[in-house]
């Protein structure tokens, strides 16, 4: 085979599997919500992770955002004049 078969066959298959997931989206979401509650509503592990997890986030972003807020605050003072 060529490299422009390669290239075309891979192309309508890229199509054709965007076509799929368009068409079938709806249903897979639905399968997905419901399988990811079963699972962190049934195993307490997975539960705690997903929770310590979030947790970091938060605390990573608050962090982020006391940052900020303090180099505005840096700045202010600094371009007030004495």
């Amino acid at each position: 085979m060529t490299k422009s078969t390669i290239e075309t066959k891979k192309q309508s298959q890229m199509e054709a599997n965007k076509r799929y997931r368009a068409k079938n989206r709806e249903s897979y979401n639905t399968y997905m919500k419901e399988y990811q509650k079963n699972r962190y509503n049934n195993n307490p592990e997975a539960k705690e992770r997903l929770r310590t997890q979030q947790r970091k986030y938060v605390a990573r972003k608050r962090a982020e955002k006391l940052e900020a807020e303090n180099a505005e605050e840096t700045e202010e003072i600094v371009l007030q004049p004495k």
